[in-house]
């Protein structure tokens, strides 16, 4: 959200109605945005109705903000709801009704899209892939993070650590098989979440395995990686994929959600089924033994995250806003 408004700055005089103390809003207030108006408000959605008022058009990132734009709405005021999760809205007649007075719905995936479509009972949701954040590179703290491993391959995940959802545990088991039968792989967890104690109480017998808690400078990791796993159980697409692919850093992911509609076997990286540890080693190990392979995927890589990029997602949604405002 934060990189599309950057982008469109210079088009539209922007908003953002944020939670106040939320991380959001502390973000904004520490990096802050040039002509971007934020509007902290308390928990409430009549206190966000109320903030949005004056506006003409308003664009909804999540779910229980449309809640504020179907109420709007009603006083002449088009929204817009990019919707970013798999999972169908609630069933019941209010959620229904809030959706319905959308005036567009965009999936970030196609397999969002369809999920829409399906709940909404109608083929106008269109779909517009999130684009490629856009993360720093520090080389030299890269290469000072790789220099850690010499003579390893190091197999990178970034990610909340929250196995019933991103499924680090698969991870692990992959770990487990590589102890013995690829001892030149590393496997480097990057982040924090609800389940970090019970994944390292998991690999305290693996010396093959790092965790890092939650880091600032993401993109030096990514470039640190030669191989990025994401095993996913569920994904409406999967960002932290993109953001691997624009350091160029072939990917290895669990075919599931809006995932294949990123990554494409032997393209940018490879597919396993969703849970199977044994397919996931045997992709990992298929990239770590080939590296003329690696420097391919690599490339496509960086190919798929430029055809995703912050300017062209941008574009799009520009275009969808004055097909609103002009309808």
């Amino acid at each position: 959200m934060l990189v599309l408004m950057e982008i469109l700055a210079g088009r539209y005089r922007q908003s953002v109605v944020v939670r106040r103390q939320a991380r959001l809003h502390a973000k904004l207030e520490r990096e802050g945005m040039p002509g971007l108006e934020v509007i902290p408000v308390a928990n409430s959605v009549f206190a966000a109705v109320r903030a949005v008022r004056g506006m003409d058009l308003i664009h909804v990132h999540e779910g229980r903000s449309v809640q504020v734009g179907a109420v709007r709405s009603l006083l002449g005021t088009p929204f817009i709801v990019t919707r970013r999760v798999l999972n169908r809205p609630g069933s019941n007649a209010a959620t229904r009704w809030c959706y319905a007075r959308a005036a567009a719905v965009v999936g970030v995936s196609e397999a969002v899209s369809r999920v829409m479509r399906d709940y909404l009972g109608r083929d106008d949701v269109e779909t517009i892939l999130d684009c490629t954040s856009r993360i720093s590179v520090d080389a030299d703290h890269a290469r000072a993070l790789r220099a850690r491993y010499p003579g390893k391959l190091v197999i990178g995940h970034v990610g909340e650590l929250d196995d019933r959802h991103k499924g680090q545990s698969i991870i692990l088991e992959a770990a487990r098989r590589a102890k013995s039968a690829a001892p030149n792989l590393v496997f480097l967890l990057v982040g924090s979440g609800r389940d970090e104690a019970a994944l390292r109480a998991a690999a305290k017998d693996l010396d093959n395995v790092e965790f890092t808690g939650r880091v600032d400078s993401v993109g030096d990791y990514y470039a640190a990686m030669d191989v990025f796993v994401f095993p996913s159980r569920e994904e409406a697409l999967g960002s932290a994929i993109l953001e691997a692919m624009s350091c160029g850093v072939p990917t290895v992911a669990a075919a599931v959600g809006g995932i294949p509609e990123v990554v494409k076997a032997n393209e940018n990286g490879f597919l396993f089924e969703s849970g199977n540890a044994g397919q996931l080693f045997e992709r990992i190990v298929a990239l770590a033994h080939d590296g003329a392979l690696r420097a391919r995927l690599a490339e496509g890589a960086r190919a798929t995250a430029s055809a995703r990029s912050a300017e062209l997602v941008a574009d799009a949604y520009a275009s969808l806003y004055e097909r609103v405002l002009a309808g």
